[in-house]
């Protein structure tokens, strides 16, 4: 049984400012990964300033950073920017479980309760996902792409709870390009982009970890040892041969 990662965000460059070190790493060994993403972020700056719809033009980057990423398959549920909080969560969270339940992913990613900046929109989708985790039969692990406690605290101070004790760093170092050239496929949020990595100005370093929580698993006998360095442990699986 090969290797099968699903993950659940709420916009486009959510995958690629989050854990696309991970997902870069988990393709490149042999691993198949999809994408769903609830909304083409209709709601966000277009820093190109061109006329055409927001959320057109940002499809069209997810679909890229896709591409640079090597994801197998890319999902959209069709869904408002910013109104995720209003829907009657019933039926988004049946599309989430038909499309879980069709490629049988072991290992189920999404964020955590504060969705990492408290965005309404990633908040429900930590919902959808934690939901979904418990009705389908596959998946046997969920985590939660989080960052260190301090880092939330340094961005919304009056943070009163997070997303849990990270349990699991992966090592992402090899994979910084990919993921530059993913970030760099959101040219619509540029100035998100220049806000924050120093490649384009900001302060910040790309990563060279990326971490997470095991929110919940359903393998029996399984504790964790310490830091895990491998999403699919205890898992019994096997890879595809690595492409790079």
């Amino acid at each position: 049984m090969e290797k099968r990662l699903m993950v659940i965000f709420a916009h486009p460059d959510d995958e690629s400012f989050g854990p696309s070190g991970t997902l870069a790493h988990y393709v490149q060994t042999g691993a198949r990964v999809q994408l769903i993403t609830a909304t083409k972020g209709e709601a966000g700056k277009n820093a190109l300033g061109t006329d055409e719809p927001v959320g057109q033009i940002r499809e069209r980057e997810l679909q890229e950073a896709v591409k640079v990423l090597g994801l197998e398959k890319l999902h959209f549920l069709g869904y408002i920017d910013k109104t995720l909080k209003d829907l009657e969560p019933q039926r988004p969270i049946e599309k989430i479980l038909h499309i879980v339940n069709d490629f049988k992913p072991q290992v189920l990613i999404s964020y955590g309760p504060t969705g990492i900046s408290m965005h309404s929109d990633h908040i429900t989708v930590h919902k959808w996902a934690s939901r979904v985790f418990r009705m389908s039969a596959h998946p046997q692990k969920l985590y939660y792409h989080t960052v260190p406690r301090e880092l939330l605290l340094a961005r919304h101070p009056d943070l009163t709870f997070d997303d849990g004790e990270i349990t699991t760093i992966i090592d992402v170092r090899k994979y910084h390009d990919i993921k530059k050239s993913a970030v760099l496929c959101h040219q619509t949020q540029r100035y998100s982009i220049e806000r924050i990595f120093d490649f384009a100005g900001g302060s910040r370093s790309i990563p060279e970890e990326e971490t997470f929580v095991l929110a919940d698993h359903k393998l029996k006998d399984y504790q964790l040892q310490g830091i895990e360095n491998e999403l699919f442990a205890g898992i019994n699986v096997f890879n595809r041969e690595g492409v790079g």
